[in-house]
C-alpha cells in the first residue's frame, strides 16, 4: 500500500493551497505533501515535504487523521494528515511559482465554497480536521474510478507517554494496555511528554503510544504513581 502525506499551513483564516503541475490534482488547489519515502515516518515526510515544496521550516505540525482509499475489497493506500498553525504575521509572500505548481494564501470561505469546483476533495475532511480535536480515518470508495462514498471513522484516543528506564534498565513492559511502537522516527525529540487527544503520532523513539479505555486510563494512572515512586526510590538509592 503506498503512503502520503499531506499538510495544510494555516495563518488566521488562510490556509496556503497548492494549484499542482502534475498529478494527481493535476489543475486543482491542494494542501502540500507528497509520497513518504522507504525507511521514512509520516511525520519526517511531511516535514520534508513542506520544506521542498515551500522552503518553510517546521518542527511543530499536528496529526489530525488519515484518509485512506478503497475499492471497498481492497486499501490501494492512505495518506497522513497534518496542520501547522503560523502566526498571522508569518511573512510568506503569495503567490509565488514553485516546482510544483504555484502556492497561495486562500480564504476558508473561498476553498469551502459550494460552488468552487477547483478544489480537491478538501471538503470532505478538512473542515472536521479544522473544527474538531477528536481524529478521524477518512475512506474514500471508489468503483472504476469514480467516487461513490465516503465513510468517517473516529480513531481511538491514544496517550503519549515517556517511559525511559534507568541505564541498566532499557526496556518496561506495560501490563493490561495495549503498547504500540512509535510511528515517528528516533532521531526527533520534542522537550517532554504531553497528552494527545486522538489518533496521535508520537514525536520521539523512547515514545510508546497507547490506545486506552476509560478504565485504563485510570489504571495507567495508578502505574504512573507507582513508577513515579519507584523511579524516585532508585535514583535516591543510588546516589
Amino acid at each position: 500500500m503506498v503512503e502520503f502525506t499531506i499538510c495544510f499551513l494555516k495563518k488566521g483564516d488562510q490556509i496556503l493551497l497548492l494549484n499542482r503541475d502534475f498529478p494527481e490534482w493535476m489543475g486543482a488547489w491542494n494542501g502540500v505533501g507528497g509520497k513518504i519515502e522507504k525507511n521514512e515516518t509520516p511525520l519526517a515526510g511531511a516535514l520534508r515535504e513542506i520544506k521542498e515544496e515551500t522552503g518553510i521550516s517546521l518542527q511543530d505540525i499536528t496529526y489530525k487523521g488519515k484518509i485512506t482509499w478503497t475499492d471497498g475489497i481492497t486499501n490501494f493506500g492512505c495518506m497522513y494528515a497534518f496542520i501547522a498553525e503560523l502566526p498571522e504575521s508569518y511573512p510568506y509572500a503569495t503567490p509565488i511559482k514553485v516546482a510544483e505548481g504555484i502556492l497561495d494564501w486562500k480564504d476558508l470561505s473561498w476553498i469551502f465554497h459550494p460552488q468552487n469546483v477547483g478544489i480537491a476533495n478538501l471538503n470532505y475532511y478538512l473542515p472536521k480536521m479544522l473544527e474538531e480535536t477528536n481524529n478521524y480515518e477518512y475512506i474514500f470508495t471508489y468503483k472504476e474510478s469514480k467516487l461513490i462514498d465516503v465513510t468517517t471513522t473516529p480513531l481511538k484516543q491514544t496517550f503519549t507517554v515517556d517511559i525511559t528506564m534507568p541505564r541498566k534498565r532499557k526496556h518496561q513492559r506495560l501490563r493490561g494496555f495495549t503498547c504500540y511502537p512509535a510511528l515517528t522516527g528516533s532521531n526527533l525529540s520534542v522537550p517532554k511528554a504531553r497528552k494527545i487527544g486522538g489518533d496521535s503520532l508520537p514525536v520521539n523513539g523512547r515514545f510508546v503510544q497507547l490506545i486506552l479505555s476509560g478504565d485504563e486510563k485510570n489504571h495507567l494512572l495508578k502505574f504512573l504513581f507507582i513508577f513515579l515512586v519507584a523511579q524516585i526510590a532508585f535514583y535516591t538509592s543510588t546516589n
